[in-house]
């Protein structure tokens, strides 16, 4: 076939075979044809043709499209099989051809994504079409319709374009976990951008960037493109603004970079002429900034709205542009107020932008911030400007610039002054950057301050093959690191010390040849997430032309101890550097951190260590054997209130709710790690260790562990940690409502163990709780032939355990209590006189406890608040009208309990808990069996002038299924007289009225005086 008319399209191989068989006559016709491609696919053809209907199937398979495709935008399409029908009569198109195309892609291959059964369909009469695609892979779930109408005057295009879920991952775009989906509807008048009328709404959008779901809302765009005069509205809850004048879409990123380039690189001397005739108006409005700060840029945590307002003349070459953005937090970053102001005129090019704070965690990082820029007759004049509240210079760094459009170089040069955080620097005032095409030369810049001197010389050179030689001289006599301090605050909480360095730096920039020498003197640091400080030794580092050795190098802890390096860094021209290190220590210490410091983990901790760094610098394998010191004390904090396990109550645990996220696709890495770990940790059986479970209630585990686990992070980024730590002996404090407190001795063999998730450690606890209680109250009920001296010798204190063991994994594990009775042999003076007779009937009632979920629940609530038992049956009180003494038992020895409770810790304030049964008159709204339960509470203050008063009831029926609740009363009273016999109240009350039945939901609200008066030696009120 002729070049001009496939090469356009396809790069067909240099092999093609044809083969086929046609028969009959023009109007009567039938024929197939092999198109064979070499070893990049194979395509069959089958149809038939009567007078002016045919119809057509196309088989295509394996094609590599990659490499058939002349367009680069499909190269990533590898290979693509496809089945196709075609039917239909006539042959002009657009005119008189009617057509049906149903078809299948049986296998398609997107760089490493393999889609099948992609289904598309159309429908073409005359100048009227539809027709669509559909995708049912979940990883790719598309679904498209088109229709349109070419036989108007301005032709109509409708779409109908379904994204559920498309994973942006399978197409290379994105490394995080990163889901699109939302519903396209168009309809346009026009298929041109110079004439177009369009209303698109993007509905149901729903994005989800790793683990977060957003769904910021329906966005619609009103489209108005006419003959260069258009107008575009963007309208939505989240997203608003407009785009309107006169000016092609095509042709805008043109006419904006022509503006740029009359004031940053054409000679400015003389008046310009007008780059274009467009000019425009921009306005942008983020209402809600969650889509952004949720998932979509990582580490931007908070937004507040954002304004962008701006405009461009091309026929004055002007442009103007403002940008508000009233609250930034990014990663520990929070910039406050950020304002940019960029705008050009017929002589000069302008911004500035400032911000009032910029803070770095809760710590203020530069205030006052002003950043310049002036361009004007090829003369550029940059600063940046920080001072504190107080009105010191902490930053003044000023440059200008010099364009020369006739030799197409630009000349900079650092003014004279400059102020680096609040230390002052004199720079030679003959120094000059030299910038022109391909090349740099840097001259005398040389600056001085505090001591310390700083001198770059050098040039680069333009090298055959496109490469850039390299000849920089750079000394340092002294460079003191409070220099750097704004900038390493959140690493190091200390930094001391200074360096001098001589270098030549040769070769080209992507193989530099380094060589001279480098000396760290009197150099002490404290990193912020150890709270160590370590002395490092004054080792000289020789840049040869093998790499750096490093031999002799240290770092020494607090108590003298060492960390030492040996080794070398091997390269030849510091592209392939390579690592070759040892390390070794005995008792060096790791952590030194307070609660304060850091609240998640603390202690102090020392290591034995050895172990080596090799392979490339890029991405070093890093192998450790650790063993812990004895010396070593140990805490880490696990805030139920942000981790997997949480409990509730007394003896639940429960996971969290589960966040949105769809099925993992597949098990591809996210991200990659800088290195490969793998450590070897042995734990000293001395090794104190501190778990805060709960921060808040203040539960936490205290005890000495023992064993070995082997960690490993792979480059990938995926962590694996396996082996077990036995719990030698310890104490779990436990706490509830900040009122009971209780200590669990941890049993011997207790374990925790990892098989390669560092997330999900399997569990085997076990731990007791030791108190004294009388067994009387689980007995009762088989004493009622015992006689009285019987009977009291289970009224005597005995010792039980509460255990509790926790199995399975920590974000689902599986708890369970058990009450143990000490043989009657070790019970405290119970030998004789408690006869194996007495005891086996203790044993039988908590075997029965242990075996009854509702019977165990119950007694565990009764010893962790009460510290006792609590009995089934309390006197032989009865109903009246024949309810249950059990219910009634319980919840009057529960309602004298928690009233003396309130007595002991609730002093701030004076509660009062009853309980009274429920009619058990049919014809009364309270069934048979019922209790209410009632709360008073009352506080005064001021000398007891001023008086709240709130009381409330809940009602719960007898067989626990119903529960009504009722606030009853609530008033203020204030007295008018210091001895209260004249009083102020607001109230509001439950009303009663004996003649109304539904009283019960009234209310009486309103306001009085109390009077109160002495009558024959009584008060009374009215």
């Amino acid at each position: 076939m002729p070049d001009s008319v496939v090469n356009k399209v396809l790069h067909l191989p240099d092999f093609t075979q044809v083969n086929g068989q046609a028969k009959g006559t023009v109007k009567d016709a039938a024929g197939k044809i092999k198109l064979g491609l070499g070893g990049l696919g194979e395509i069959l053809l089958d149809g038939t043709l009567l007078d002016s209907t045919y119809q057509m199937d196309l088989v295509a398979q394996n094609l590599l499209v990659n490499r058939l495709a002349v367009d680069t935008t499909l190269r990533p399409l590898k290979t693509l099989g496809l089945k196709v029908h075609l039917s239909g009569e006539g042959f002009q198109l657009g005119k008189t051809a009617s057509m049906k195309l149903t078809g299948k892609f049986d296998s398609l291959i997107w760089d490493n994504l393999i889609l099948r059964d992609i289904t598309f369909d159309g429908d073409v009469k005359g100048k009227q079409f539809s027709g669509g695609l559909q995708s049912p892979d979940e990883r790719v779930a598309v679904r498209i319709r088109a229709a349109g109408d070419f036989s108007t005057n301005i032709p109509v295009l409708d779409l109908d374009i379904a994204l559920n879920c498309i994973d942006m991952r399978e197409f290379g775009w994105v490394n995080r976990p990163t889901t699109v989906c939302m519903r396209i509807l168009a309809h346009s008048e026009g298929l041109s951008v110079d004439t177009l009328t369009a209303l698109v709404k993007i509905e149901t959008i729903d994005l989800q960037y790793d683990t977060v779901h957003i769904q910021p809302g329906d966005l619609t765009l009103d489209i108005k493109l006419d003959n260069r005069q258009n107008n575009i509205n963007i309208a939505s809850d989240w997203l608003e603004g407009e785009i309107k004048g006169y000016f092609s879409l095509t042709d805008l990123s043109t006419t904006i970079a022509n503006i740029a380039d009359q004031y940053f690189i054409v000679d400015r001397t003389a008046s310009m002429p007008p780059v274009s005739t467009d000019s425009l108006s921009v306005k942008l409005h983020l209402l809600k900034t969650e889509v952004l700060t949720t998932g979509l840029v990582p580490g931007l945590t908070k937004l507040d709205p954002v304004k962008l307002e701006g405009s461009l003349v091309g026929q004055r070459n002007y442009f103007n542009l403002s940008i508000q953005a009233p609250k930034i937090v990014y990663t520990t970053w929070d910039i406050d107020s950020l304002n940019l102001r960029s705008y050009a005129g017929d002589t000069a090019a302008l911004f500035v932008m400032t911000t009032p704070l910029v803070k770095r965690g809760e710590q203020d990082f530069i205030e006052n911030a002003v950043l310049n820029g002036r361009f004007l007759d090829n003369v550029a004049d940059v600063s940046f400007k920080a001072s504190s509240d107080d009105g010191r210079e902490r930053f003044l760094l000023e440059l200008q610039g010099l364009l020369n459009n006739k030799t197409k170089e630009t000349r900079i040069s650092l003014s004279p002054r400059q102020i680096i955080d609040y230390k002052e620097w004199a720079v030679n005032a003959e120094n000059e950057i030299r910038i022109v095409p391909g090349n740099m030369e840097i001259k005398q810049l040389k600056m001085t301050g505090n001591g310390q001197s700083i001198q770059i010389e050098g040039a680069t050179k333009k090298l055959a093959g496109n490469k850039t030689g390299l000849d920089f001289a750079v000394d340092i006599d002294r460079l003191n690191y409070n220099n750097f301090d704004i900038f390493v605050t959140s690493i190091f909480l200390e930094l001391e010390g200074w360096a001098e360095a001589h270098l030549k730096i040769k070769g080209t920039a992507d193989a530099p040849q380094v060589r001279g020498k480098m000396q760290l003197h009197e150099t002490f640091f404290r990193p912020a997430l150890t709270n160590v400080r370590y002395q490092l030794s004054e080792t000289p580092l020789e840049f040869t032309e093998t790499g750096v050795r490093v031999d002799g190098l240290t770092l020494r802890d607090p108590y003298n101890k060492t960390l030492e390096i040996n080794g070398k860094i091997t390269s030849k021209d510091w592209t392939d550097i390579q690592t070759n290190l040892t390390l070794h220590a005995d008792r060096w210490q790791v952590l030194n951190s307070t609660r304060q410091q850091n609240p998640v983990y603390f202690g102090e901790l020392y290591v034995s260590l050895d172990g080596t760094i090799r392979g490339p610098l890029s991405n070093p394998d890093i192998q450790l054997a650790l063993k812990t010191a004895k010396e070593s004390s140990f805490t880490y904090v696990y805030d139920v209130a942000t981790q997997a396990l949480q409990h509730e109550g007394i003896v639940y645990f429960l996971p969290p709710p589960r966040q949105y996220l769809r099925p993992p696709i597949y098990d591809a890495p996210v991200g990659k790690q800088p290195f490969t770990l793998s450590a070897s940790i042995e734990i000293d059986s001395n090794l104190t260790i501190n778990s805060v479970i709960n921060p808040v209630t203040g539960d936490d585990f205290r005890g000495k562990a023992t064993g070995r686990l082997q960690l490993d992070m792979l480059s990938n980024g995926n962590m694996t940690l396996a082996g077990q730590v036995e719990l030698v002996r310890g104490t779990y404090n436990y706490s509830y409502q900040s009122v009971v407190k209780r200590s669990f001795e941890v049993s011997t063999g207790s374990t925790i163990t990892w098989t390669g998730d560092v997330r999900y450690p399997e569990l085997d606890l076990k731990a007791r709780y030791k108190f004294k209680a009388s067994p009387y109250p689980l007995v009762v009920n088989q004493l009622s032939v015992a006689s009285t001296e019987e009977a009291a010798l289970y009224r005597r204190p005995q010792t039980f355990f509460l255990q509790t063991t926790v199995k399975g994994s920590a974000t689902q594990p599986d708890v369970n209590f058990e009450f143990i009775y000490a043989s009657a042999e070790k019970q405290d003076a119970f030998g004789s006189t408690f006869g194996n007779q007495q005891s086996g009937l203790v044993e039988n009632a908590l075997s029965n406890v242990n075996n009854d979920k509702n019977l165990l629940s119950r007694q565990v609530f009764g010893v962790l608040l009460l510290r006792n038992f609590i009995g089934e049956t309390v006197g032989s009180t009865s109903l009246s009208g024949g309810g249950n003494p059990l219910q009634t038992g319980l919840t009057s020895f529960l309602t004298g309990q928690i009233n003396a409770l309130a007595d002991q810790y609730l002093t701030f304030v004076d509660v009062d808990f009853a309980t009274t049964d429920g009619s058990t008159n049919s014809g009364t709204s309270q069934a048979e069996g019922s209790t209410n339960y009632q709360l008073r509470l009352q506080k005064s203050f001021f000398e007891d002038r001023l008086t709240f008063k709130l009381s409330g009831g809940t009602t719960v029926s007898g067989n626990g299924d119903e529960a009504t609740s009722a606030l009853e009363n609530a008033s203020v009273e204030y007295a008018l007289t210091p001895k209260g016999d004249l009083k102020v109240t607001v109230f509001s009350e439950r009303g009663f009225e004996l003649l109304n039945a539904s009283s019960a939901n009234l209310r009486n609200s309103g306001a009085g005086f109390i009077i109160t008066k002495e009558f024959g030696g009584k008060k009374r009120k009215r």
